[in-house]
């Protein structure tokens, strides 16, 4: 009975340690890289994010929608509490240039990950994509309220597979009201996710050392 309490004990540390990498986002324009993971259900993490400063109106942007388009939730950053109505003229934009940011974004506390389709940075001025990440169609993540920046550590790159399913391409952006967006190019991903090594053996580590005292 014991044995199989602790056995259960260890697998939902595990459980609970998930972390989920959605994949790199795909660039459409103005230099914008970077790779999306899911940190817990209301915060998304942004490593080594890249982006030329040169975009007059520029958002970090989730939505429920098929592809990026207006109307999405912005996730304003630097988070100050605040969120903002899409038309909103006072929310603020990405300021300057990043050459390997680590960006934290907070989820509206009435909606988690699970509830968008895709990531993006948007221009709102042009309607312009300037890079995307697809979700995967089913995510089972950790329940969580946002923490701060320094105590989210970055991803360790996953067992599986990048499981966004894109290929790295690029096209240059030049006249912002004639670029068109290209998310429908984009297959939609499937899902997967993986389990931090360090903490399968700290639980494995911790297993046995309960059964010694046995």
């Amino acid at each position: 009975m014991m044995i199989g309490v602790l056995l259960l004990l260890c697998l939902s540390l595990s459980v609970s340690s998930e972390i989920i990498k959605v994949g790199d986002i795909i660039t459409k324009g103005h230099g914008v890289k970077g790779t999306i993971s899911i940190y817990n259900s209301s915060t998304i993490v942004v490593d080594n994010f890249e982006y030329d400063g040169g975009a007059p109106d520029a958002f970090f942007m989730v939505g429920d929608s098929e592809k990026p388009g207006e109307g999405g939730t912005i996730l304003p950053y630097p988070f100050e509490g605040k969120f903002y109505e899409y038309n909103d003229p006072d929310t603020p934009i990405i300021e300057g240039v990043h050459t390997g940011s680590k960006i934290v974004l907070t989820l509206p506390s009435d909606n988690d990950v699970s509830d968008y389709k895709w990531f993006s940075v948007w221009c709102r001025a042009y309607n312009i994509n300037f890079g995307d990440v697809y979700f995967p169609e089913s995510l089972e993540v950790a329940e969580g309220e946002s923490e701060p920046e320094a105590e989210i550590p970055s991803p360790i790159a996953p067992i599986s597979n990048d499981i966004s399913g894109h290929k790295d391409h690029e096209y240059h952006h030049g006249d912002h009201s004639e670029a068109e967006s290209h998310a429908e190019d984009e297959p939609l991903p499937g899902s997967a996710s993986f389990i931090c090594p360090s903490v399968i053996s700290l639980s494995i580590t911790s297993l046995i050392f309960l059964l010694c005292q046995l």
